[in-house]
């Protein structure tokens, strides 16, 4: 389903930022990844690569938060969904 503007808000403007933090050694999911994330023009996405193996969850919680400049905060694990 495309990503829809809430009411009111022109559909060609970009009205909501994502800090995606992609953790991985793989490139190719790194480039699979950024190659989705072009593909939402009305979003302003930040494409934030930790490059571990471990459960570094706190750390990438962490780096979100300092790539993030809007107003408000929400976390989404890799198994949500925002509808």
């Amino acid at each position: 389903a495309a990503c829809q503007p809430p009411p009111g808000v022109d559909p060609g403007a970009v009205w909501l930022q994502v800090c995606l933090v992609v953790q991985t050694t793989d490139a190719t999911r790194l480039q699979g990844v950024a190659e989705h994330a072009e593909r939402l023009p009305n979003l302003d996405i930040r494409l934030i690569h930790n490059p571990r193996d471990d459960d570094r969850r706190g750390e990438n919680i962490n780096m979100g938060v300092r790539a993030a400049t809007g107003r408000y905060v929400g976390f989404l694990d890799d198994d949500d969904v925002l509808e």
